[in-house]
Protein backbone atom coordinates (compact mmCIF):
# COMPACT_ATOMS: atom_id res chain seq x y z
CA UNK A 1 0.00 0.00 0.00
CA UNK A 2 1.24 3.46 -0.85
CA UNK A 3 2.41 5.52 2.13
CA UNK A 4 0.18 8.45 1.19
CA UNK A 5 -2.87 6.18 1.14
CA UNK A 6 -1.92 4.85 4.56
CA UNK A 7 -1.68 8.38 5.95
CA UNK A 8 -4.99 9.29 4.33
CA UNK A 9 -6.74 6.31 5.90
CA UNK A 10 -5.25 7.13 9.30
CA UNK A 11 -6.45 10.74 9.07
CA UNK A 12 -9.93 9.65 8.00
CA UNK A 13 -10.15 7.17 10.87
CA UNK A 14 -8.96 9.79 13.36
CA UNK A 15 -11.54 12.30 12.11
CA UNK A 16 -14.30 9.71 12.35
CA UNK A 17 -13.37 8.80 15.91
CA UNK A 18 -13.11 12.48 16.91
CA UNK A 19 -16.51 13.27 15.37
CA UNK A 20 -18.21 10.27 17.00
CA UNK A 21 -16.61 11.03 20.37
CA UNK A 22 -17.65 14.68 20.14
CA UNK A 23 -21.23 13.79 19.27
CA UNK A 24 -21.43 11.28 22.10
CA UNK A 25 -19.97 13.80 24.56
CA UNK A 26 -22.36 16.52 23.38
CA UNK A 27 -25.40 14.31 23.89
CA UNK A 28 -24.34 12.41 27.02
CA UNK A 29 -22.56 15.24 28.88
CA UNK A 30 -23.49 18.59 27.32
CA UNK A 31 -22.04 20.72 30.13
CA UNK A 32 -18.62 19.05 29.84
CA UNK A 33 -18.77 19.38 26.06
CA UNK A 34 -19.52 23.10 26.37
CA UNK A 35 -16.63 23.63 28.79
CA UNK A 36 -14.21 21.78 26.51
CA UNK A 37 -15.53 23.66 23.48
CA UNK A 38 -14.95 27.03 25.18
CA UNK A 39 -11.46 25.96 26.27
CA UNK A 40 -10.70 24.92 22.70
CA UNK A 41 -11.90 28.33 21.47
CA UNK A 42 -9.64 30.11 23.96
CA UNK A 43 -6.69 27.96 22.92
CA UNK A 44 -7.43 28.68 19.27
CA UNK A 45 -7.68 32.44 19.88
CA UNK A 46 -4.31 32.30 21.65
CA UNK A 47 -2.55 30.14 19.05
CA UNK A 48 -3.79 31.54 15.73
CA UNK A 49 -2.03 34.93 15.92
CA UNK A 50 1.23 33.22 16.83
CA UNK A 51 0.90 30.71 14.01
CA UNK A 52 0.02 33.45 11.53
CA UNK A 53 3.05 35.45 12.62
CA UNK A 54 5.31 32.40 12.16
CA UNK A 55 3.86 31.67 8.71
CA UNK A 56 4.47 35.27 7.62
CA UNK A 57 8.09 35.05 8.77
CA UNK A 58 8.63 31.77 6.90
CA UNK A 59 7.21 33.21 3.67
CA UNK A 60 9.32 36.35 4.05
CA UNK A 61 12.46 34.25 4.46
CA UNK A 62 11.57 32.07 1.47
CA UNK A 63 10.95 35.21 -0.60
CA UNK A 64 14.30 36.62 0.55
CA UNK A 65 16.04 33.35 -0.32
CA UNK A 66 14.70 33.46 -3.86
CA UNK A 67 15.75 37.06 -4.39
CA UNK A 68 12.73 39.06 -3.32
CA UNK A 69 14.69 41.00 -0.71
CA UNK A 70 18.27 40.81 0.39
CA UNK A 71 17.30 40.05 3.99
CA UNK A 72 14.18 38.91 5.75
CA UNK A 73 12.22 41.73 7.39
CA UNK A 74 12.44 42.07 11.14
CA UNK A 75 9.78 40.38 13.19
CA UNK A 76 8.17 43.74 14.02
CA UNK A 77 7.43 44.31 10.32
CA UNK A 78 5.20 41.23 10.28
CA UNK A 79 2.93 42.58 12.98
CA UNK A 80 0.18 45.09 12.59
CA UNK A 81 0.51 48.63 13.84
CA UNK A 82 0.96 48.96 17.56
CA UNK A 83 -0.01 51.83 19.81
CA UNK A 84 3.53 53.21 19.68
CA UNK A 85 3.42 53.53 15.88
CA UNK A 86 0.18 55.47 15.73
CA UNK A 87 0.46 58.93 14.18
CA UNK A 88 -0.04 61.77 16.59
CA UNK A 89 -2.51 64.52 15.82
Amino acid sequence: MDQLQEISKTIALTMGVAWASGMWLATAHPALFLVLFVLFGILLAWALPRLWHAIKIVFARVRAFFGGQTTAPPAAACRGPSEDNRPTV
